[in-house]
């Protein structure tokens, strides 16, 4: 079981919380000649959880990236980093009662499938839980549900490319890696889990903020959503709060070459008692978690700078300054129509940011020194000389 001392202070308060609450329907309705399908899902969840917990032991935190469909990828890389930082987990007893509950999920499966339903009919899946289902932490929880829609995630290769962020999808059908399932099963849980993240990302900033978002909580396909500029801001200073690296990987495009890539770097940035600064990766704990922010430095091919000369401007930035200016000349919220429920706001911080991410070159507008693609959590061993597309080289 996860040792929370440390982490209870930014640590949601959940009820019990059971593998099988993972399911996208309740238990009790696979009932008689359902109860197969029933036991198959179920031994499919517990199949994903098994290599979770096994990526986990590694410290294979790529994995724990899940595309969700709003705009909080930026919040899960910080609670991913907080919860790898403060929380030690008994992972020889979460693999144990993994194999115990797969095993007799197993033997409950072929009985019932060659049981003689004249004789008895077939119970339902929720009267079996008490013998196959398992108590997790919340974290363990958060865990599994981000490996399985990471899982699912992969390159979009078809319709227009967007150069400067990153183009990815679900598939469905990569959930059927795990088990035996039926399509409409892959679909409901992806759908299922990815309302289940949203919502707790949002009640995650809420619990950090000390503060609610209640009129600023909009729904976008399902999704609970919150404005990314506070929320992006809320995560950033408790990320620096708690003194979590942030590893900037840049790559370098020639805008008028079809955004050419020409070089990548990757700058370490040590908290202090004050503010982020450059250091060398050999300061960096290889072990240890970090925010891992990937963007581009893009202009024309003739205005682009010497290595020594990118490598120099980058390490002068403060990440959370840019990543802020980025933040604010986003799109508040996915579905833009709702832009003005946050953009009215009078907020000092936003119109600041706002104002600097096009001065700087954090915005669409203005790439020219750091515009952000995506923000995960890893480790330094983990990412060294690695490329973007290597986040959807899944084992």
């Amino acid at each position: 079981m996860a040792n929370n001392n440390a982490f209870y202070p930014f640590s949601l308060k959940e009820n019990n919380l059971f593998l099988s609450h993972l399911l996208p329907y309740d238990p009790a309705i696979k009932i008689g000649n359902r109860l197969i399908d029933g036991l198959k899902e179920y031994l499919l969840v517990l199949n994903a959880a098994e290599q979770a917990i096994r990526h986990l032991e590694k410290g294979e935190l790529k994995y724990f990236d899940p595309l969700v469909g709003e705009n909080a990828c930026q919040i899960r890389a910080v609670k991913l980093a907080l919860i790898i930082s403060h929380c030690t987990f008994d992972i020889n007893r979460l693999l144990k009662a993994l194999d115990n509950s797969k095993t007799k999920t197993k033997e409950l499966l072929n009985y019932y499938m060659n049981a003689d339903t004249r004789i008895a009919p077939l119970p339902s899946l929720a009267s079996l839980l008490d013998q196959i289902d398992i108590f997790l932490l919340p974290e363990e929880h958060f865990l599994i549900k981000s490996y399985l829609l990471t899982r699912a995630k992969v390159m979009r290769i078809e319709g227009p490319l967007k150069p400067l962020v990153m183009n990815e999808k679900t598939d469905y059908k990569k959930i059927k890696e795990f088990g035996d399932s039926g399509s409409l099963f892959t679909k409901l849980i992806v759908n299922s889990l990815r309302k289940q993240l949203a919502k707790s990302s949002v009640k995650f900033t809420e619990h950090l903020s000390e503060s609610s978002f209640d009129q600023w909580i909009i729904s976008h396909n399902g999704l609970d959503c919150i404005p990314y500029f506070w929320s992006t801001k809320i995560v950033m200073d408790h990320a620096f709060k708690h003194q979590i690296p942030i590893l900037l990987i840049t790559e370098l495009k020639a805008k008028d070459q079809d955004y050419k890539v020409l070089d990548q770097i990757e700058i370490c940035f040590q908290p202090t008692s004050e503010k982020y600064i450059a250091v060398s990766q050999s300061v960096i704990d290889q072990d240890r978690p970090m925010l891992v922010l990937y963007g581009s430095t893009c202009r024309d091919l003739a205005n682009l700078p010497k290595r020594e000369d990118w490598i120099k401007e980058l390490s002068a930035l403060c990440p959370r300054e840019v990543v802020l200016a980025y933040a604010a000349s986003h799109r508040q919220y996915p579905d833009e129509s709702k832009v003005n429920i946050f953009t009215n706001y009078q907020d000092q911080d936003y119109q600041y940011y706002k104002s600097k991410a096009l001065e700087w070159g954090c915005s669409l507008e203005n790439p020219s020194l750091f515009f952000l693609a995506h923000a995960y959590c890893d480790k330094l061993k983990n990412v060294r000389n690695f490329t973007i597309h290597q986040l959807f080289e899944h084992a």
